[in-house]
């Protein structure tokens, strides 16, 4: 008690709130740190992305590129890469835990890298941030756009793309019919989900995909969702052919880009 002033004095009062604000300040710090090193890794990883698939369509002429477009070969390169900034990739299950299995060499044509993986923050002690990152690159392979890999002959003739089995011919290779935008989501978004054309999503009839699988799949022009990227209602196997070759089949244009001259 102060002998003048006849107040008691709480002389402890302040070292107990430090003792409980300091760790919850420092958890925070470490956090962001944390949410910082995730967000440089993928920035990186994209970047690493872009330089395989540069690499890759350059010797796919020469080499036919399938052999090249397999999971351990992408693995090692652009793990490769990514050591030379980080000793400790921020992913579960480390360096083979970036499911790569979504690459694909359409028509040896269009190379598309797909890196999908769990965020696993070094210092998130409560595991509060669980999020799935996908990063992709897609890179024409260095055959040229005009003749192909194909050789087809200069005639006057135009080429087209025709999906396999499909009824149409397109005018351009990233028509979305043909390049699917594809996305992650859960089945407890798939409700209020809507395609470009507005309407629902189903459960696929060849990975049948169900609401309570972990992870799910939609594309935007779809309307079926599925649990493997994988699954063959997610791909495309793209041919070329000439125009006047898919008339004589009896396809039609394209309604989205059919039409483009």
């Amino acid at each position: 008690m102060d002998m003048q002033t006849g107040r008691y004095l709480k002389k402890g009062s302040l070292t107990i709130e430090t003792a409980l604000v300091l760790p919850l300040f420092l958890f925070g710090i470490l956090t962001l740190f944390s949410l910082l090193s995730a967000l440089r890794f993928t920035v990186a990883l994209e970047g690493a992305l872009r330089t395989e698939a540069k690499q890759l369509s350059e010797a796919v002429y020469e080499s036919g590129g399938q052999a090249l477009l397999n999971e351990a070969y992408i693995r090692k390169d652009i793990t490769k890469i990514l050591s030379e900034s980080f000793s400790r990739f921020p992913v579960k299950g480390g360096e083979g835990g970036i499911d790569y299995s979504g690459s694909a060499l359409n028509n040896r044509e269009v190379i598309t890298l797909r890196a999908e993986y769990d965020w696993e923050l070094p210092f998130d002690m409560m595991g509060l941030f669980s999020y799935r990152a996908v990063s992709s690159c897609t890179q024409h392979t260095w055959i040229g756009y005009e003749n192909g890999l194909f050789g087809a002959q200069d005639d006057g003739d135009e080429e087209v793309y025709v999906a396999k089995n499909g009824t149409v011919y397109h005018r351009d290779l990233n028509c979305s019919h043909i390049q699917l935008s594809i996305y992650p989501t859960s089945g407890s978004e798939l409700d209020g989900l809507r395609n470009n054309n507005g309407g629902k999503y189903y459960p696929c009839e060849t990975c049948h995909a169900k609401k309570s699988d972990p992870r799910l799949y939609v594309a935007k022009n779809g309307d079926r969702y599925h649990n493997s990227l994988s699954c063959k209602g997610l791909k495309r196997t793209i041919q070329t052919m000439t125009l006047s070759e898919a008339l004589s089949k009896g396809l039609g244009a394209c309604k989205r880009c059919g039409g483009k001259q």
